[in-house]
């Protein structure tokens, strides 16, 4: 049977797990890579805002974890948060501020592997100007080939908290909580 196949098929085949084991640089997937955060609201709930997915991208080696690297963009206006007004508020001057500042970017530092499949990125995060410490606690969820577009794919989960007066967002402190929860859905398309 191997003599019919066409030789493009079995070198796909034979290359496969060895073509994983080495590092790669992977872009961030715009459709399936999402970056949500939730804050208190006076006590009664955490909604969500979201932003659209960074760009950029990460290089990562299965068989060496500590050796990735990230350096990830978002564009601070696309924010998202499911109401006009409070949209415009969040971007204004009194939060983020997206005129002077209209990126955020994290750039990692150091990675270390925690476990079978997490790992902690340590970097850099900087928001409205101020660079700051930032850890992102984060599972590995698989790498592979998608079983539709054949690319392979990086596909990660990961969380972290900081506080957005770290950041110069000191408005309504009271009412907006302090500390935020991150929570970062990504999956990266190997680049050829």
């Amino acid at each position: 049977m191997l003599h019919a196949m066409r030789p493009w098929i079995l070198v796909l085949l034979l290359a496969g797990p060895a073509a994983l084991a080495r590092p790669a640089d992977y872009q961030f997937d715009p459709v399936h890579s999402q970056v949500m955060f939730f804050a208190d609201h006076l006590g009664f709930s955490h909604p969500m805002g979201r932003f659209a997915a960074p760009t950029g991208s990460f290089r990562f080696d299965p068989d060496d974890w500590a050796s990735a690297t990230v350096d990830a963009t978002i564009e601070v206006a696309s924010l998202d948060l499911g109401d006009a007004a409070w949209q415009r508020k969040m971007l204004s001057d009194e939060f983020f501020d997206a005129a002077a500042h209209p990126t955020m970017r994290f750039v990692s530092e150091r990675i270390e592997p925690t476990g079978k499949d997490t790992l902690r990125i340590h970097g850099q995060l900087t928001l409205r100007g101020v660079t700051r410490p930032l850890t992102l606690e984060t599972r590995v969820n698989r790498i592979g080939r998608h079983s539709f577009s054949m690319k392979y794919v990086a596909g990660f989960s990961a969380t972290a908290t900081l506080k957005r007066s770290d950041f110069g967002m000191t408005r309504l402190l009271a009412a907006v909580g302090d500390e935020v929860e991150l929570r970062f859905e990504i999956e990266g398309i190997r680049s050829r």
